[in-house]
This record gives C-alpha cells, sequence and structure tokens, in this order.
C-alpha cells in the first residue's frame, strides 16, 4: 500500500496547531480582523506548498489535482477540531483569538457540532480519499458522501453566521474558498464512471416492495422536514408553536444556525424527496437517484448530528436547550433520530443491493454463457504461412494438378 501523499499532507495539517498557538500570541491580533484575515490566506498558502514541494523534489508521484485540494481541507479540518476541544476546555489558548475577531459565531453549541464533524467524520472521508489517491484506486462514493455533508455544513456556517447576531466579518470570506473547493470536487467526482448502476427497466411499482417503503420513507421525511421549516419560520399554527415552545426551543435561538438548517431542509430536501419518490414510483432506481441519495445522505448526517449536538450542548443558552420533560424528549429524539437514520438506511440497502447485484450478474455471465468456438472461414485455397490447406477447400491448387 502507498502512503507517501497521505503522509505529506498529514504532515501539513498537523502544522496548523502549532501555527495558530504562535498567532494567538501576537500582541492585539484580537483587534485586527484583517491581520486574521491575511493570517488565514497564508496558513491556505502554506497548506497549499508543503505537498506541491513533495511533489517538485519528486517525494510523491501524485498527478491528481484533489491531492493538492485535501491538504487544504486536511488543515482546515484539524483547525476545526482544535477550536471545538477549546470550546469545550480541552485545549487552552490556541484558537482564542479567533473567537474575538475572526469567527465567534463559532463559539456557540452549533459551531462545535459543526467543527468536531469537520475534524472527525469529514477528515476520516479524507484519508480515505488520500489512500485512494496514492493507490489509484476509486473514491467516487465517499467523495459524494463527503460533498453533501461539506456543503450543507458551509451552506448553514455562512448564512447562518451573516444572519446571525453576531453578523459578518473578514474572516468569514475564508469560507468561500472552502466552498468552492468542495463544489469543484464534488462535481469532479460526479464526472468519474460509477460503481452503481441504475436500473433503466419500467417493472411496476406492486412487483417492488421495498420501493414502496422508500417512497412511503421520503414522503414522512419531507413531511417532517416541512413542518420543522414552518415552525423555524415563525409559522402560528399551534402544532408548530406547540414544537417549539415545549419541544425544540433550540429552533428559535438568535444564533441563527438552526433555523437556516431548517431552510436548508424546507428548500433543497424536500424538492429532492419528492422527485425521488416520483421517480421510484415509476420505476427502479435510475443511476441519478442512487448519485443523489449519496450526496443526500451525507447531507443529513450533517444537518443532524450538530443540531441535535447544540441541542444538549453547555454553550447554548439554557433556555434554547431540550427541556427536561418526557413528552419533549421524546418528540425531540423521535423526529430527529428518524431524520438521522432514515437516509443511511436507505444509502446502505441501495448501494448493498446494487452491488450484490452486479457480483450476481458478473459471476452469471462468466459460468452461464456460451463458449465461443473458433470461426473456420474457408481459406483462399492457397497454402498458409504453415504450409497447410483448407481440408474444406474443395479446389485443387493449380501446382498439384
Amino acid at each position: 500500500m502507498e502512503l507517501k501523499g497521505t503522509i505529506v499532507v498529514l504532515f501539513a495539517s498537523i502544522l496548523s496547531v502549532p501555527i495558530a498557538y504562535a498567532v494567538n500570541l501576537i500582541p492585539g491580533i484580537t483587534e485586527k480582523p484583517v491581520a486574521i484575515f491575511i493570517n488565514g490566506l497564508a496558513c491556505l498558502l502554506l497548506a497549499f506548498l508543503v505537498p506541491a514541494l513533495a511533489k517538485y523534489f519528486k517525494l510523491v508521484q501524485n498527478d491528481d489535482p484533489l491531492y493538492y485540494a485535501m491538504s487544504i481541507l486536511t488543515f482546515a479540518a484539524v483547525i476545526d477540531l482544535t477550536i471545538a476541544l477549546e470550546n469545550d476546555g480541552f485545549v487552552h489558548s490556541v484558537m482564542a483569538f479567533y473567537f474575538v475577531s475572526g469567527e465567534p459565531y463559532l463559539k456557540s453549541g452549533h459551531g462545535s457540532g459543526i467543527n468536531y464533524h469537520d475534524g472527525i467524520i469529514h477528515f476520516a472521508c479524507y484519508i480515505i480519499i488520500l489512500l485512494a489517491i496514492d493507490n489509484r484506486k476509486d473514491y467516487r462514493e465517499v467523495g459524494l458522501f463527503w460533498g453533501g455533508s461539506i456543503i450543507n455544513s458551509l451552506i448553514v456556517l455562512m448564512v447562518g453566521g451573516a444572519v446571525g447576531k453576531h453578523g459578518a466579518n473578514w474572516s468569514m470570506l475564508l469560507n468561500v474558498i472552502y466552498m468552492v473547493v468542495p463544489l469543484w470536487i464534488t462535481k469532479k467526482v460526479l464526472d468519474k464512471p460509477s460503481n452503481l448502476k441504475g436500473n433503466s427497466g419500467n417493472e411496476s411499482i406492486l412487483k417492488r416492495p421495498f420501493d414502496i417503503v422508500t417512497i412511503l420513507l421520503l414522503l414522512s421525511t419531507m413531511f417532517i422536514y416541512i413542518f420543522k421549516g414552518l415552525a423555524a419560520l415563525g409559522c402560528n399554527s399551534t402544532v408548530t408553536l406547540k414544537l417549539v415552545n415545549k419541544s425544540e426551543p433550540y429552533l428559535s435561538d438568535p444564533i441563527a444556525f438552526p433555523k437556516i438548517q431548517m431552510v436548508t431542509y424546507l428548500f433543497y430536501f424536500v424538492p429532492f424527496c419528492a422527485f425521488a419518490s416520483y421517480s421510484l414510483f415509476n420505476g427502479p432506481a435510475k443511476q441519478w437517484f442512487l448519485d443523489w441519495l449519496i450526496i443526500y445522505a451525507g447531507a443529513t448526517l450533517n444537518g443532524q448530528i450538530p443540531y441535535i449536538f447544540a441541542s444538549l450542548h453547555h454553550l447554548t443558552e439554557k433556555k434554547y436547550r431540550l427541556p427536561n420533560t418526557a413528552d419533549a424528549k421524546w418528540s425531540f429524539w423521535t423526529q430527529n433520530l428518524y431524520l438521522l437514520i432514515v437516509p443511511q438506511l436507505l444509502l446502505v440497502y441501495y448501494c448493498w443491493t446494487n452491488l450484490k447485484a452486479r457480483k450476481k450478474g458478473s459471476s452469471g455471465n462468466s459460468i452461464n454463457s456460451p463458449l465461443k468456438t473458433p470461426s473456420r472461414k474457408p481459406n483462399s485455397g492457397v497454402a498458409n504461412s504453415a504450409g497447410r490447406y483448407n481440408l474444406r477447400n474443395r479446389n485443387v491448387p493449380k501446382d498439384l494438378d
């Protein structure tokens, strides 16, 4: 197994901790937002230069441009994990300056949840992708799952940070890079040949029981998305008010992250569930459904984990945390675990059955297909290079008359 490229990128990412600690020691850095922004750009350049220099000096042989993008993203993932650990008191005086004039909204329950997710889940995806690049293996499905997750994360982070109580500042511009790069990578990964093949048949829905179950699951999650989205936007119906006041007061937190997450569900996840259900009703799973199911599962994982985490976190104001009542807990955990688990189960089922069907089909072809017999076309009657004649040729050559 080749590891050189992965090790180089990991080395570049680990450099983020001493660099952040050194910046934290600069006098008056918390009063200079522009200086923090410039330092952030310099760190991104360093994260790019380390693998570039390794490539220049022929320490690694990677030609995939994702090699350099992964270096920038792993660097950011280690920074994010450090921010989350500092929020919870596990480390001290490493990223403290960034909470003052960088991105103060990260010092919150939702900020911690997003950063833990980036520093653990996304970082694991980066390692898998890097190992695949090093060993010339396919990483399409992992790339799509990660793409859905990080794009959802950045939508919530950038919009929520801008409209929340802290407002926008210079350091938010750094997130533009982290939005453009994942979009480019996701598009690049989508263009690769898929290991999952859609079904081109038109078999009746009545002969596909699990597709019926999938449609019901998608429609039920769509209903919950609409319900919670309307509640977050301030719908005055009795049911939505009860949800906000009794079960999930975190939806009204002025930090704005939970509201933006529900709006993302409402305007992006609901259309996917609707189109996917319609497609499955008309025929078996197509290629686009399998691809977008992977993206959807990654996005819901990223949406639900920080939301649940923040609803319980100590940095969330107590009045916005999950109430300590049986009814509130039952309602909260039922809805949110349902939204978290259902997309992952659908992803596992469709990927597993697809790969199983392909494996069965390939083995069936190799065993049951008839052996091809060599064609025996009559020759022209002239001796071939081995000096032999075609016995089926009844014409005797003139030189033998």
